[in-house]
């Protein structure tokens, strides 16, 4: 094959990695949200996790293990501020949450009750977020969701995002967070990270073939550049 050959064969290799690669994040497409799974221990009040200041669309894959009914998300944000978050869960049976409910803990709040475990300091409400809403900003193909909250933030503060389970509600669920800040191109590799460890999180048989698939097309692909590059380089050299 010629060296011309070689890098249509590469790019062609490389266009369908790139278009696997889209098939591995949830919606199809490059992320709009920075994607993590939790692996800390957030099941207590003081152990919430700090997701800092509200305004950075966050997608966040959890699982709530039996027995452990509650996880707790610690945001900051200034009055007038819209937080909007969906909580869904996969549909693959034995593997989501079910029974989820959602809600915010925090500053200026209506009075209301609250699940046992959840602190709220003095002058703080909650609000609870509406069952099967429908957002503007909504779950990826495979996804049920369960609960959305849309809230205008009234007082400067720290907020509580409060996941709670009923019983025997254990699984994997998704917390997703709309914002104005989207990931970039630099942050590639933590997306990528986060969308393998979504997918292993959920379906791992599926998410190692579907990379070691992709792993082996960019291998591929780098061959043949190699190959072509080398082809250049030779048609260069003329015998004395």
């Amino acid at each position: 094959m010629s060296a011309r050959g070689h890098r249509r064969a590469a790019a062609g290799i490389s266009l369908s990695a790139v278009a696997l690669l889209c098939r591995f994040i949830p919606g199809g497409a490059w992320p709009r949200a920075q994607v993590a799974v939790v692996r800390e221990q957030i099941d207590a009040w003081p152990l919430a996790l700090n997701l800092g200041a509200l305004g950075t669309a966050q997608v966040l894959y959890a699982r709530l293990e039996a027995g452990s009914r509650t996880h707790y998300y610690l945001l900051s944000a200034d009055p007038g501020q819209a937080l909007e978050v969906c909580l869904s869960a996969p549909a693959r049976p034995g593997v989501g949450a079910r029974g989820l409910r959602l809600l915010l803990v925090g500053p200026g709040l209506p009075r209301g009750p609250t699940p046992s475990g959840v602190r709220p300091l003095p002058g703080d409400g909650v609000r609870w977020a509406a069952a099967n809403g429908a957002p503007s900003r909504g779950s990826p193909p495979g996804y049920r969701v369960l609960q959305h909250l849309r809230v205008r933030v009234p007082a400067r503060g720290r907020y509580v995002l409060v996941v709670y389970a009923a019983p025997r509600g254990e699984g994997v669920y998704r917390l997703a967070l709309a914002g104005e800040r989207r990931p970039g191109l630099g942050e590639a590799p933590a997306l990528l990270r986060g969308a393998f460890a979504a997918e292993y999180l959920i379906w791992p048989e599926r998410a190692l073939a579907r990379w070691a698939l992709l792993a082996t097309g960019l291998a591929a692909a780098l061959g043949l550049w190699y190959l072509a590059g080398r082809g250049r380089s030779g048609a260069g050299i003329r015998p004395p």
